[in-house]
């Protein structure tokens, strides 16, 4: 163990820092971007016509990081001082003699230097970025958590003024939005390329514009900015990204500085997520330490250290500084790895941060009063003006604080109050409750602020039918917007203005109101009431739940009925006036059922839940378990809700498995669906009995469709289940609600599992999704495991720790951006705009691969490879998530394949799905060989399950076949022939294997169809193409109607019909085509 500091310590590493962060800024990163740079320049001089052709690609081939002699490096860098000389010899060496003397050609080492540093930078703000979001994405959901939840504001440490805890943390939100909009612009004006030479004149190039040429083919290359001129001794550039993570630094530190103090025994309002053992004394064993905040907190100050350093920096010399610039090498990666480290231990800390409203609300209310003494003054100083207001009110105080009474009781002793303000005044004045109601937050929606405004939580008066609504105070104004966990990458947009037919006499009220105050927010809520047999139901505002709610409060006030309405009146609209059916009958199906169930079935069904937790976390081990139980210790009472959950489960785990069936051959699905079938039979019993346990069977049954290819069933099946989430209010959030820390988990898997199973069903068929974004505001699950989550409590994994859950939270987020995709894209209505709407998405896409778990082994060479391993990833898992990814790039891209061939998104567009395509055939024909060589209990269904499981499909993989045809027909291969006809025939060879039974043969035939394009395709590269071939810039749309539509019909029939002949036969259809479509023209002006 070698490490020196806490940040590659493997005792502090990942407190401190991130091992993804340490490898962005190990010295190997740093001399693959040296020997990136080098390459870079050689392929922008090649291309200038400055080096010979080929210098580049002989550079990419042989010059490799693993090839570098460390010590030999080392040694000879401690000689020289730099590190790029000595790594230019071993180069030099790796490579032909006629190459080796381009290498570095007209550079100096402070280029390359600087250009490494750069590249190191540009990833370690990719790291930053992600992990600022996610902190950013936590704080909107806490603002809107919170934002009814009272509590004591503090200036110099003393109670000032009653605020909300979402207030407190849609403050530290605002900042941190501020800094997002921050990193947009460093990326743009700081990631700049560098290449001078020896004083930052190019003068080695010669006197033309070569260099300046050769700049910008470099820039370009690596993805950076180009600057004005060299900027090698103005580093005014470096200085602002540490200083730009120094500020986020600091606004971390603020939050940790809070959480802290908020924390301490005598306030007790907040504490960091519960961890056995985390933050313990060694001698005090009731010690909680506020581990994250503390971590935080010091690295705050670390980060305004090494902001100090590059500040110093930038005071340097003429034109080579001789000293300042090795400041850099130390500040970069200590200030980037520390700011990933505070920003990881952040979204650690708030996201599962334990916030005690009660104690909240008992320390508003300790100073008796004391601490609204300014809304006192400040309605006092109506009659008699402020600066005698302020002196009578605070006499009030001092004599409240002398006597130890109330704030309310010192004032009514006061003949200068009494004489103004009623004793009703008072009370509703020196309520702390009553004075937080407008807290200066702008609603607008200009991008300081979030997009969405979810409605308020429930007033405690409406609060009337069940215990699970939670009693929050009612708030006439919001505190602050909130923004749902779907908007994971949020943008400005402005909404479209709606029109009606109805007239409108709004024009006078709206000016005066412009006059009086801000636009008033609609107040209507929805809640929780309790349908005929007591089951929790979801009642939204068209229900009358709110009205209602209103008048029962206006009776109370004026005390015209004290008493609360019976449930009876909320629930009526759910009211089943036929009567319930009779269960007895049920309880005999339920038995016989159970009969018939293995004797091994506890064992398939834990082993069942531990292999799908990590895609589809529906239930919870222990607890189904124990159900599982019940249900056979006592048959004649059992659960119809619970047994559908076990028959579906003991469906998935038997996968494979030898059994017979009705059909009597051999297929991977006949014992599974003689579970299914019983569960199917359930379901006609479960459509009355909408509950979560329901729910569950029904997303059960939903995945087992998938993998038995009835995918139209699963849809209708899906349909049913997202009306009921919905209905249980899932889609809501769960703060709302009082339930446990296991049902309150439960509810948020389940839904976020039904909404992805939705997205991905209407992806499938082509059809709109059931489920609309700006209805839903429920947060995401919580990265536990099965055994930390209980009624009781929640442990939090630490930091760095992976969860059984993970793979999953990737996968209802990809989830959102494929359903993003299919409203922005897919759209019937809204078709203009695409290229935007493509780049964003493809941009969401890029930002959540960077997420994706992956493998890594560890290099014997690597300084680090003596760190504790990562916790192993299931090849299974990454495998579907791979191949879920490169089906949501082709659903993005493959819209722009309809632009007219002339328009550029088309060509970008046509090379990602190209891409993606081949990417999908390599990882399912991989799948397939894995699974013929697995030993394991689930050998040879992986494969299967990868294909046929959504987002996945049999018809999307021979689509990938199709689409690198059809690149190759526009004359775009994405790789070398062979490699591509390799491709088609891997593609077609997958499918086959894939069939597993195919009882029509179709997928047999597709295989077929898609050989005889290959055979057809490549048996014809050798010909000439026709000139005409890539000319052919038209649109189906462009065309006249008659016509498209006879093209269109014509479509449908193309890859079974299409004859090849010189050319692919492409230039004669193209040429009769645009002939009919002369002909048709000419006709119609006639």
């Amino acid at each position: 163990m070698s490490a020196a500091t806490v940040f590659d310590s493997t005792l502090f590493g990942n407190i401190f820092g991130t091992e993804e962060a340490r490898q962005a800024f190990s010295e190997r990163s740093y001399v693959a971007n040296l020997i990136k740079a080098e390459c870079a320049l050689a392929e922008a001089e090649e291309a200038e016509g400055i080096v010979p052709a080929g210098t580049a690609a002989a550079l990419r081939e042989h010059c490799d990081v693993s090839k570098i002699d460390w010590q030999l490096l080392a040694a000879r860098t401690e000689i020289v001082g730099y590190p790029v000389l000595p790594l230019v010899e071993q180069m030099s060496k790796w490579v032909a003699e006629e190459t080796s003397g381009y290498i570095h050609w007209g550079a100096t080492t402070q280029d390359i230097m600087d250009l490494a540093s750069v590249l190191q930078m540009k990833t370690g703000l990719e790291i930053v970025e992600r992990l600022l979001r996610k902190v950013t994405s936590t704080l909107e959901k806490m603002s809107a958590a919170y934002r009814d939840v009272p509590m004591a504001g503090r200036t110099h440490l003393q109670h000032a003024l009653p605020i909300t805890f979402g207030y407190k943390c849609a403050v530290w939100l605002a900042g941190f939005r501020r800094h997002v909009k921050r990193l947009e612009q460093i990326k743009e004006s700081c990631l700049l390329v560098q290449f001078g030479g020896a004083a930052g004149t190019l003068a080695s190039l010669g006197t033309s514009d070569s260099g300046i040429r050769v700049r910008k083919r470099l820039a370009t290359i690596l993805g950076l900015q180009d600057p004005v001129i060299t900027w090698h001794v103005a580093r005014d550039t470096v200085a602002e990204i540490i200083n730009y993570l120094a500020l986020v630094g600091g606004s971390l530190g603020k939050i940790a500085l809070d959480l802290i103090i908020m924390s301490s025994n005598e306030l007790n309002e907040v504490a960091e997520p519960y961890v056995p053992h985390r933050g313990a004394s060694s001698t005090m064993p009731q010690k909680r330490n506020p581990i994250s905040s503390e971590v935080i907190l010091a690295q705050s100050k670390i980060l305004r250290a090494q902001a100090g350093l590059v500040l110093d920096g930038m005071v340097s010399d003429f034109e080579r500084a001789s000293g300042p610039w090795h400041l850099e090498w130390a500040a970069i990666p200590t200030a980037f790895i520390s700011i990933v480290g505070s920003l990881h231990q952040a979204e650690f800390a708030l996201s599962g941060l334990q916030v005690n409203k009660d104690v909240m609300m008992t320390n508003l209310k300790s100073t008796k009063g004391l601490i609204v003494a300014e809304a006192v003054m400040m309605d006092l100083a109506k009659y008699t003006g402020r600066q005698e207001a302020h002196e009578i009110v605070y006499k009030a105080c001092v004599e409240a604080h002398e006597n130890g009474i109330s704030l309310q009781e010192a004032l009514e002793k006061s003949p200068h109050v009494t004489n103004h303000l009623a004793s009703a005044e008072l009370s509703k004045l020196c309520d702390p409750t009553s004075y937080y109601q407008n807290e200066g937050v702008d609603d607008s929606g200009n991008g300081s602020a979030p997009s969405k405004t979810p409605e308020p939580a429930i007033s405690a008066a409406t609060q009337v039918s069940k215990p699970h609504d939670q009693g929050l105070l009612q708030q006439q104004q919001h505190v602050v917007t909130g923004q749902s966990p779907l908007n994971l990458f949020p943008v400005n947009s402005t909404d479209r203005p709606t029109t009606t037919a109805w007239p409108r006499q709004t024009d006078v009220s709206s000016a005066s109101r412009a006059r009086q105050g801000p636009e008033p927010v609609v107040g209507h809520m929805g809640r929780l009431v309790s349908n005929d047999d007591q089951v929790a139901m979801f009642a939204g505002s068209s229900t009358g739940v709110h009205f209602i709610s209103q008048a029962e409060q206006q009776l109370q006030m004026l005390r015209i009925h004290t008493d609360t309405f019976p449930s009876s009146v909320y629930n009526l609209y759910l009211h089943n006036i036929w009567g319930v059916p009779p269960k007895d009958s049920e309880s005999q199906v339920v038995a016989a059922m159970i009969s018939q169930l293995p004797l091994n079935a506890a064992g398939i069904l834990e082993a069942t839940i531990d292999r799908w937790t990590p895609l589809y976390p529906v239930v919870h081990k222990h607890t189904t378990l124990e159900a599982f139980r019940r249900l056979s210790e006592d048959p004649e009472h059992g659960d119809p809700s619970t047994l559908h959950q076990i028959l579906g489960l003991l469906a998935l785990g038997t996968l494979g498995l030898p059994g017979s069936c009705v059909e009597s051959h051999q297929h991977f699905l006949c014992l599974s669906e003689t579970y299914y079938t019983m569960a199917s039979a359930l379901t006609n019993i479960l459509h009355e009995r909408p509950s979560l346990p329901t729910l569950q069977g029904l997303e059960i049954s939903q995945i087992y469709l998938q993998l038995s290819s009835r995918y139209s069933v699963a849809s209708q099946l899906g349909g049913m289940a997202t009306r009921m989430a919905q209905n249980l209010g899932l889609h809501r959030h769960s703060q709302r609600f009082k339930f446990d820390p296991l049902e309150t988990e439960l509810r948020r898997r389940v839904w976020w599992c039904q909404y992805s199973l939705d997205t991905f069903s209407s992806a499938y068929h082509g059809m709109p999704r059931l489920i609309r974004d700006q209805d839903v505001d429920t947060d995401l699950p919580s990265r536990v495991d099965h055994d930390q989550v209980s009624r009781e409590s929640v442990a939090f994994p630490l930091p760095g720790e992976r969860s059984q859950v993970d793979t999953a939270l990737c996968l209802f987020k990809l989830a959102v951006i494929v359903g993003e995709a299919l409203e922005k894209l897919y759209s019937t209505t809204r078709r203009r705009g695409g290229v935007t709407k493509v780049n964003q998405l493809q941009a969401e896409l890029t930002m959540w691969e960077r997420m994706l778990p992956m493998h890594k082994a560890a290099d014997p060479e690597d300084d680090g490879a003596d760190l504790a391993p990562v916790a192993a990833i299931d090849t299974f898992e990454v495998t579907f998530l791979r191949a879920a990814f490169y089906n949501a790039t082709v659903h993005v891209h493959r819209p722009a394949l309809a632009f007219t061939t002339a328009d550029p998104q088309f060509n970008v567009s046509l090379l990602a799905c190209g891409r993606a395509s081949a990417e999908l055939i390599r990882l399912s024909a991989t799948s397939v060989s894995d699974s013929k060589n697995d030993d394991g209990p689930n050998r040879g269904i992986d494969a299967v399950i990868i294909a046929h499981l959504y987002p996945n499909g049999l018809h999307m993989l021979w689509q990938a076949g199709l689409t690198l045809l059809f690149a190759r027909w526009k004359g775009q291969p994405i790789a070398g022939d062979e490699e591509d006809e390799d491709l088609v025939r891997s593609c077609a060879e997958t499918l086959r294997h894939l069939r597993a039974g195919d009882a029509s043969g179709y997928v047999a035939q597709c295989a077929d169809v898609l050989d005889m394009l290959r055979e057809k395709t490549f048996s014809a590269r050798e010909a000439q193409q026709p000139a005409a071939l890539d000319q052919l810039q038209w649109n189906v749309w462009d065309w006249p109607m008659a016509s498209a539509l006879e093209l269109a019909n014509t479509l449908d029939a193309m890859p079974m019909d299409l004859q090849f002949d010189t050319g692919l036969g492409l230039y004669d259809a193209g040429v009769a085509a645009q002939q009919k479509t002369t002909t048709v023209n000419d006709e119609r002006r006639a």
